[in-house]
């Protein structure tokens, strides 16, 4: 008895959520485009020398709201990550340009050493 009363229970709570969902995709149209305005976040980068090219270079490839986001490295490990971008990802970075990005990013977020 125990078990029909459970099954009884579960097939009317199935019916239920059934006729629920197909109210729920009658009432939104097949062929509506749903949207949404993200807001915008504009993010810049400190001032200094080279800053110009730390954002040009960088930003092909991804946001530069990536380099404050990054906890403050020392200047060695701002070059294995500038150079990690160039030789394992192939961003064009000329090796000059790739030093002036450094000294930049070891200047402005980095950790002094």
């Amino acid at each position: 008895m125990k078990k029909i009363f459970t099954l009884v229970i579960m097939l009317e709570l199935s019916l239920a959520i059934a006729a629920g969902l197909a109210r729920t995709l009658q009432a939104q149209p097949k062929d509506t485009v749903k949207s949404i305005e993200l807001p915008v976040m504009a993010f810049d980068l400190a001032d200094g020398p080279n800053r110009d090219k730390a954002a040009g270079f960088c930003a092909v490839c991804h946001g530069v709201e990536y380099i404050p986001m990054q906890p403050k490295l020392s200047k060695a490990q701002w070059s294995a990550t500038v150079m990690k971008m160039v030789k394992t990802f192939g961003a064009p970075i000329p090796q000059e340009d790739a030093d002036r990005i450094i000294e930049y990013l070891s200047d402005s977020y980095g950790t002094g050493k």
